[in-house]
């Protein structure tokens, strides 16, 4: 599992400190620590994972972020056929 650090991966700006990024094989949820962003969990599957690691680090989403999630695949894999069709970016109001 590699460390996503650029911005070109993001696909939800969750909060100043929390982001929802993504490789060829994972999203990656990550936190803005220091100067840089530090992955801390990785999910390969389903979306279901995805939100019980978001709460499990105390990630707390706003009701933007919250409905950007709902939308996601239910499944990784649908996500990366077309992931450009998913990529949000940083929202106001999360």
């Amino acid at each position: 599992m590699k460390n996503c650090s650029t911005a070109k991966n993001e696909i939800l700006r969750l909060s100043d400190h929390w982001r929802l990024a993504f490789d060829n094989n994972q999203w990656i949820i990550q936190i803005f620590s220091g100067r840089k962003w530090r992955s801390v969990s990785f999910v390969g599957g389903f979306k279901r994972v995805l939100v019980r690691d978001l709460k499990r680090h105390g990630v707390k989403l706003g009701p933007v972020a919250h409905c950007a999630v709902a939308k996601l695949p239910d499944h990784f894999l649908d996500f990366i056929k077309n992931p450009n069709s998913h990529l949000i970016g940083e929202l106001e109001g999360v």
